[in-house]
C-alpha cells in the first residue's frame, strides 16, 4: 500500500497546495542589509513580498538580487518534507501495527512536528488500536466510564456524578458546601440568634454610654451646686440641689435599664445552650 494510501485524504488535503516551486529573491542593498522575499520590479522601484507586507526599495539602492526562496516558501517547503517523512515511515510499517506507528508519532513530535502533523499519525494508530492509551493521552484524552473523552469532559462528568451521588444520599449544596437539611436549619437558626444577641449587645452598648453620659451631667450639676452654695444664695443652691437630684433619679432608672438588658442576655445564652448552639455573650 503506497503511502497516500496509508494517510489518505489527510496529507492530500495538506498538500493540496503542492510544494514550493517557484523560486523567490534575496534583495542585496548597498549598504549591506538583505531582503529576503518575492521581488519584483516596477519602473523605478524594486518591490518585495515579505512576511511582513509589501516594501518598496528605489532601485538606486539596491546592489543586486540573488534568487532563492521567500520565507512563506521556505515554510511551505518545510511542511512538504515533513509530510513526506511521515509518508514514507508510515508506509513501512504493518498498518494494523498500533505500536509501530506510536512510534512513528512520538519521533516526530521529538523532531518538533507541528500537532496536527502528528495527531494524523495518532489517527492511524486509533484505526489499528482504538484502546491504545499513549495516543490517547497524547490527544488529551482520558478512559471514562469505559469510553475514551477529553480531560474537560472527564471533569464535568466527574463533577455531575458527584453532584447526583451527594443528592441521593440526602445532601444540599449550601453556599458551595454539601450539608444535610437539618444541617443547614441549625446554622440558619444559629446565624438567626447570633444577630438577635448582636442587637442585644448594641442595645446594651447604648445603655450604657446613655449611663455614663447621665453620671457625667450628674457630676456638671453636683460642681454647679457647691459652685452655686459658695457664691450665690441658699435659694440658688437648693435648685441645683433639686436638679441633681433629678439625674440622680434618671441614672438609677438607667441603671434598672442596664439590668434588665443583662438579664435577656443571660435568657438568651440559656436558651441558646438548650438548643445546642454554642455562643457566649461575655458582658464587659
Amino acid at each position: 500500500m503506497t503511502g497516500v494510501g496509508r494517510l489518505g485524504l489527510l496529507v492530500a488535503a495538506l498538500l493540496a497546495g503542492g510544494p514550493p516551486s517557484a523560486l523567490a529573491d534575496e534583495v542585496v542593498l548597498k549598504n549591506g542589509n538583505r531582503l529576503l522575499g518575492k521581488a519584483f520590479r516596477e519602473g523605478s522601484t524594486v518591490r518585495i513580498e515579505l512576511d511582513e507586507g509589501v516594501v518598496g526599495v528605489p532601485v538606486s539602492l539596491v546592489e543586486h538580487i540573488v534568487s532563492g526562496m521567500s520565507p512563506a516558501e521556505l515554510r511551505e517547503q518545510e511542511r512538504h518534507e515533513r509530510l513526506v517523512w511521515l509518508d514514507w515511515h508510515v508506509d513501512r510499517v504493518d498498518p494494523g501495527d498500533a505500536q509501530a506507528l506510536y512510534r512513528i508519532a512520538e519521533d516526530a513530535s521529538r523532531q518538533g512536528f507541528p500537532a496536527d502533523e502528528v495527531h494524523s499519525v495518532l489517527g492511524l494508530v486509533l484505526g489499528a488500536d482504538p484502546d491504545h492509551a499513549g495516543a490517547r493521552a497524547d490527544l488529551g484524552e482520558v478512559l471514562y466510564d469505559g469510553r475514551w473523552v477529553s480531560r474537560e469532559e472527564a471533569r464535568r462528568l466527574a463533577d455531575l456524578a458527584h453532584d447526583r451521588d451527594m443528592r441521593e444520599r440526602g445532601f444540599v449544596l449550601h453556599h458551595g458546601e454539601w450539608l444535610k437539611p437539618q444541617e443547614i436549619d441549625l446554622r440558619l437558626l444559629e446565624q438567626s440568634w447570633r444577630r438577635a444577641l448582636d442587637r442585644v449587645e448594641a442595645d446594651l452598648g447604648a445603655t450604657r454610654e446613655a449611663l455614663r453620659a447621665a453620671e457625667q451631667d450628674v457630676a456638671a450639676l453636683a460642681a454647679d451646686r457647691d459652685a452655686a452654695y459658695a457664691q450665690v444664695s441658699f435659694a440658688r443652691a437648693a435648685e441645683f440641689e433639686a436638679n441633681a437630684k433629678e439625674w440622680s433619679e434618671h441614672a438609677a432608672g438607667l441603671e434598672a435599664e442596664l439590668s434588665v438588658v443583662d438579664q435577656r442576655i443571660v435568657m438568651l445564652e440559656a436558651w441558646l445552650e438548650e438548643c445546642g448552639v454554642v455562643s457566649a455573650l461575655e458582658s464587659p
